[in-house]
């Protein structure tokens, strides 16, 4: 594995044996345009500071990860005699079987459904009144491939640690079946420090996996949820299948799953068995990642959460402007519609200049530079420059 050297600088797109550099600077993802299908990549995330000759890594405790690139639909889990692990990529699903693979191995599927199950209020237990808008599906083509745990994301529906407190955790074999309670084996709620990425253990059969609520019947069945950029602001539209008693929207934004502030509200239809379309416009939230969910509130007081939906803001394209393009007099004249960090890029990939400026108008000195092509980014936004 390759571990940065202190004072090297390296450049995206570099190799080292069978490893290559992808470079995210301060960003928080980015795309890897350089893998082959069905390949496992192993991924290594060093932090830095400072530039050239005085540039630091830290390399004590880097995120790592594994991803296969599997374009198939089956993960296949083949017969061992140990502890097995199997991920699965896309839909918030991983498999650990505690012990060892029955003889033949299996094939597992999973889906993750971002809506109520079929026939949800079948054979209900007692005490369970509604069941939340997301479910997942994991299907395996043994029967009965060894005893495992399992580990379900449902952080997108935006419970806290005090609400998970009054739901059950809910199994059936098909959506035709009765559910179980099968809360008992519940492991934990916050798996990897997340709220809602739930580990249930010491189970032999796989099935519909639902949460039950405990509270009351869930006045809505959920459509689609989407958040929207729209120049500075954020477009949020939703729609409902069902609804039945229902009064209101609340709609909610945070920039952290802990900090949810109210920004608007929306009536309800009520009652209703065909889709409804809502909307509301987000004004200037600021550029960075932003969550939103909706509080449904029906008529007596009682609500759910809809599932989160996140968006990354950015600079609109039109409000990052260079004034003067090829750069001839060692000035750099950037406009900005809002305060954002720059920076400027050599064709190797390095930071040449990394600064933070207000909104409007800015001057740069780039004298220095040698003549060339360089890249100026902002967020999401760039563009080429030449320096002459």
């Amino acid at each position: 594995d390759l571990t940065p050297v202190d004072g090297t600088v390296y450049t995206a797109g570099e190799t080292s044996g069978s490893n290559y550099i992808l470079y995210a600077g301060s960003d928080t993802s980015i795309t890897d345009l350089l893998v082959n299908n069905n390949t496992d990549y192993h991924y290594a995330v060093f932090a830095y500071s400072g530039a050239g000759s005085v540039i630091n890594y830290l390399t004590s405790s880097p995120l790592t990860g594994v991803i296969n690139t599997r374009n198939t639909a089956g993960y296949s889990v083949g017969q061992s005699g140990k502890p097995t692990s199997v991920g699965m990529p896309g839909t918030g699903v991983s498999v650990t079987f505690t012990s060892s693979v029955a003889a033949g191995g299996t094939t597992l599927n999973a889906t993750k459904v971002p809506n109520i199950p079929t026939n949800h209020t079948l054979g209900l237990p007692a005490g369970i009144l509604g069941v939340a808008p997301v479910h997942y599906t994991v299907t395996s083509t043994n029967a009965a491939p060894g005893t495992y745990s399992i580990v379900l994301d449902y952080s997108s529906l935006g419970y806290t640690a005090a609400e998970w407190a009054g739901f059950k955790l809910l199994k059936r074999s098909n959506s035709s079946s009765n559910w179980t309670d099968i809360t008992a084996n519940l492991a934990s709620t916050s798996v990897d420090g997340i709220i809602g990425k739930i580990r249930l253990s010491g189970l032999t059969s796989f099935s519909d996996f639902a949460i039950g609520s405990t509270t009351g019947t869930l006045p809505v069945t959920w459509g689609t949820f989407s958040a929207k950029q729209q120049q500075n602001d954020v477009l949020l539209q939703w729609s409902t299948l069902t609804e039945s008693n229902a009064d209101r929207f609340q709609l909610q934004h945070a920039t952290d799953q802990n900090q949810w502030q109210s920004i608007g509200q929306v009536t309800a239809s009520g009652f209703s068995n065909t889709e409804k379309k809502y909307s509301l416009l987000h004004t200037k939230p600021g550029i960075g990642t932003h969550l939103y969910r909706i509080q449904q509130v029906d008529r007596d007081g009682k609500y759910s959460f809809s599932p989160i939906a996140r968006i990354k803001m950015h600079l609109p394209d039109e409000e990052l402007r260079i004034l003067g393009n090829p750069v001839s007099n060692g000035t750099l004249v950037i406009q900005l519609s809002a305060a954002q960090s720059v920076r400027l890029l050599n064709t190797n990939g390095v930071i040449v200049l990394n600064q933070p400026l207000k909104a409007g108008l800015n001057t740069l000195d780039i004298s220095h530079l040698p003549k060339g092509i360089y890249f100026l980014s902002a967020g999401r936004n760039g563009r080429q420059i030449s320096i002459l």
